[in-house]
Parts: structure tokens; sequence; C-alpha cells
């Protein structure tokens, strides 16, 4: 089923903010993009299959508010669904962990896991996540019912959620393999390692698995990438456009001049909340189109596709890099302001109420567990100097309250490395999958996987491009890819332990 609710939260913020502020709380987002490609893939299916419609094979278990306390007897429900077509008495499960957004019914037409489990005949699972969609622990979505909402809270769901099923469908030593991309690869990752006795095996997609407070990789990479895709003079004008914007943005007549040029939809002031919003809604939009650049997608003339992006960057008959920057994104917001409004996205952001956009929940995640701030803070960045860490941290601070300060979310982001281990999690059974071009691949595993687990780079794809099933478009390295991929898992369907055939633990595509 089309998620209709991704669609009415941009209409919806189209018209209160300007159209822009879906771009800049996207720059905290990873994966709504993968959702928006998976909801194409289920729209194109939609007329011919009966894809979940309403509560058709929506169903709910009920879970613990707190799952480490147990003098809180307080429960709620919890959104899955379930598919067996291609199962055969096998005690194979395969579960998809749903992330931060809405869960999505199109993983079991749509997904390279479904493909995996016609073929394995596996019994097919998706689970939605605490405080978002429909599994909502607590009417309201205040800092106080927010600090229900962690990643060890989510992973004893899906714990109690597979000693469940395991009971309901009377499995006998199941051999659950969870998916997950993005963050809820992540989850994948550590459900591995936190319940090996429940979960035999995880694949996880463009998962970041070190929480880190300041992250500039992400636009450095950005960089990178649209010099692999275009060349290095788009990147390079990208950059020359923010220094001169930067350098000049203080000067009211200059102010002006870029008002119009970029159609800000009042009177930018010499504020430097408001021009970080500015600079954050350009560099976002910007991240986006190199964050899910398909290369197979016939897309290369539109504005929206990376190579677009670089067409116009890189045309020297338009005079100068701002001028072509604004031209860009004009093409990209349409009619449409920037809406450069610090104040304006706090306000959003202060509800307590659950809407169509679950922006707050994610934000809190990153203020309380992660971090992943994507800084740009210096001047000879690609995006300038005006994202310092300090902007994410105030904002933390401005949407939550006084206690989300820098040195509360160094500390979060400690604690979260030390109940993981980060990058040297010692995990077997997880295969990582990455793409060369995402910008999130710097915070995961690509290399020396840990004993008993694979790591897979593929070169020129970018974000969870490993996800999605063969239209027949896929480019060659995701074919062999996911070929990789499957023989693993059919390696883990088998039962073999030891992987005595494959010499290698990274491969490169």
């Amino acid at each position: 089923m089309i998620h209709l609710h991704l669609v009415v939260c941009a209409l919806t913020l189209v018209r209160v903010f300007a159209n822009d502020f879906h771009q800049q709380v996207d720059f905290f987002n990873g994966f709504e993009g993968v959702k928006r490609r998976l909801d194409t893939y289920t729209a194109k299916q939609f007329a011919q299959d009966a894809v979940l419609e309403d509560d058709d094979e929506k169903q709910w278990i009920v879970q613990k508010l707190d799952n480490f306390d147990s003098s809180n007897n307080k429960t709620w429900r919890q959104r899955f669904a379930e598919r067996n077509q291609f199962y055969k008495d096998n005690n194979l499960a395969f579960l998809m962990i749903d992330g931060q957004a809405r869960m999505s019914e199109g993983w079991f037409q749509h997904s390279f896991m479904s493909q995996l489990a016609e073929k394995y005949n596996a019994y097919m699972f998706i689970i939605e996540h605490r405080f978002y969609g429909a599994s909502q622990p607590i009417d309201n979505i205040s800092v106080d019912s927010l600090k229900y909402l962690s990643s060890d809270q989510a992973l004893a769901d899906y714990a109690h959620f597979i000693q469940e099923m395991n009971k309901k469908h009377k499995f006998r030593k199941a051999k659950w393999i969870v998916f997950g991309g993005f963050y809820a690869g992540s989850l994948a990752t550590w459900m591995r390692y936190k319940y090996p006795d429940l979960v035999y095996a995880a694949v996880a997609s463009s998962a970041p698995l070190q929480a880190q407070v300041n992250f500039p990789e992400y636009f450095n990479t950005v960089s990178h990438s649209l010099g692999k895709i275009s060349s290095p003079k788009c990147s390079e004008a990208i950059r020359n456009a923010n220094r001169e914007i930067s350098e000049n943005i203080h000067d009211p007549e200059k102010r002006k001049t870029y008002r119009n040029l970029f159609d800000i939809c009042k009177p930018l002031e010499n504020n430097e909340k408001d021009i970080s919003i500015f600079f954050a809604t350009l560099a976002n939009t910007v991240s986006g189109v190199v964050t899910f650049y398909r290369p197979e997608a016939k897309t290369h003339g539109v504005s929206a596709n990376a190579v677009g992006l670089c067409r116009i960057m890189t045309d020297e008959s338009i005079e100068s890099p701002v001028e072509r920057y604004a031209k860009w994104k004009k093409e990209i917001f349409g009619d449409y302001c920037l809406n450069a409004n610090y104040s304006a996205l706090v306000n959003a952001l202060n509800t307590t109420k659950y809407s169509f956009c679950p922006y707050r929940q994610y934000l809190y995640q990153t203020c309380n567990e992660f971090g992943w701030y994507q800084t740009s803070s210096k001047k000879n960045d690609i995006f300038g100097n005006k994202l310092p860490i300090s902007y994410f941290t105030d904002f933390c601070k401005d949407v939550f309250n006084a206690k989300f300060d820098a040195s509360t979310i160094d500390e979060a982001t400690t604690a979260t490395n030390k109940k993981y281990k980060g990058y040297s999690i010692p995990v077997s059974r997880v295969l990582f999958v990455h793409g060369s071009l995402d910008p999130w691949n710097p915070l995961g595993i690509k290399k020396k996987p840990p004993k008993g687990s694979f790591a897979i780079f593929i070169k020129g794809t970018s974000h969870c491009a490993d996800m999605f099933v063969d239209n027949g478009k896929d480019l060659p390295q995701i074919k062999k890819a996911k070929d990789k991929i499957s023989r693993i898992v059919k390696r883990w369907v088998n039962g073999r332990k030891e992987f005595l055939s494959e010499k290698e633990s990274v491969f490169y595509y």
C-alpha cells in the first residue's frame, strides 16, 4: 500500500512552513528516502495487488512500556505484519525491522528480503518501532513520554516478539534472520549481539554503528560522491557558492540579494540560527540527491538527481556558482519560498502530539543516544562554516529542554558506544552492506568485520541500494553483491557454522 501519510505529511508541511520544513527535518532522517522508494514500488503494483489495505494482515502484540522495570506493569500494543506464502514448515523466519517511520508492508513484495524468503521458504514478518507509526506506547510525545523511546527498549520489544511468534507458530528451534536498513540495520546488528539465543543472523544495510556527536564525514562524503558521480568541478562549484555566501551573509545588502536569488520567504535577519537554517536547508537538499542517488534510474536530466544538480552547477553559461546554486534551488523548490526561520522550526517540533511526520521522535533519539550531526564548520567545507556542532546541540536544548546540552549529548553517545561497542562490536553472523557513495558509510563497518561476520562494499551505489527487489535495472555490481548476500544467507539457512570456503570476509563489487 502506498504510504499516503508521507504524501500528506509533505503537503501539510508545505502549507504550514512554506514547503521547505520537510527538507530541513529530513536533515535528521537518513531512511526517509528509502521509504519513498519502497512506496514507489508498492504504488506501481497497487492496482493489481491486494497490498495489505487497511488491516488485512496487520496485527498487534502486547508489549511492556518499560522492559527493564519489573514494577512497571503498563502495556501497549505494537503493530506488526506477517506472511507465510513461501513457508514450508522449516522453522526459518525473516524479520524486517522498520526503523524511524511508519511500518511499510511493501517489504513483503518489493524487497530483496522477500526474494530471499521465496528462495529459502522463510516465514516473513515486519515490525514497527515503538513511538513510530501506529505503535504508540503513550498517547503523547512529551519529553517525559519519550524517555521510553530508546534502542534498547526497542530491542527488548523485538526479543519478546520473537518469543511470542515462536509460540504462536510452533516454531521448533527457530532460525531467525533479521534485516534492516540505516538505523534499522543498526538494530538488526544489535539484536544479534544482545539476543544471540533468539537471532541466528542479521543483514544490516547502510547501518551506522558508531555513535558520534560531530559527524563532518557526512558532508565530506557528499563532496567526494558528487566528484565521482559527475566531476570534481561540481562539488567545487557548490563549495565556492557556499564560501561566497558565508563570507557575505552578514552584509545587509548582500542578504537582500540572496533573499531575491534564493526566494527566501521573509527578510533574512543577521541571526546565526536563521542563517544556519538557510545553509542547512540547501545542504540537506543537495545531500538528499546524493544519499538516494540511483544510477540505474533514467532521471539524469532532472534537477532532483545528482547528475542534474551537477549539470547546473558546472554550467559556465551561468556566470557565478552562487547564481547556479540559486537556479538549482528554484528548480527543486518550484514556486515555494525557502523559510529560513529557526524559531518556526523549533516551534513546529515542540508539539507533544503524534503526527504523520515522526521527526520529533527521531531527533530525540539523536539527542539522547546517537548524535550523528552533520556539521559543516570550516571555511573550505563544501557547505561553508555555518553549521557548527553548537547549532545542533542548541537545537536539542531548544526543542526539548535544557537537560539536552552539549555535555549531556556527548555522555549519551559515549554510553551508546559502551553498550553496543561501536565499530568494535564482537558479533558473528552479521552481514554489513554499504555503498561507496553513501554519506552514512563512514559510521559503518566496511573493513575488518568482527570474526564470523562479513562486509560488502558496493562501488558506485548509495544508501540501502541492496534492499530492493531486482526490477531488471540493477547495476552489475548490485547483482553481484546480491548474489553474495544470497550465498551467505544460504549457508546460514543450511546451518553451516563456519565459512570454510570463504577465505575473505570483505567483498568489493
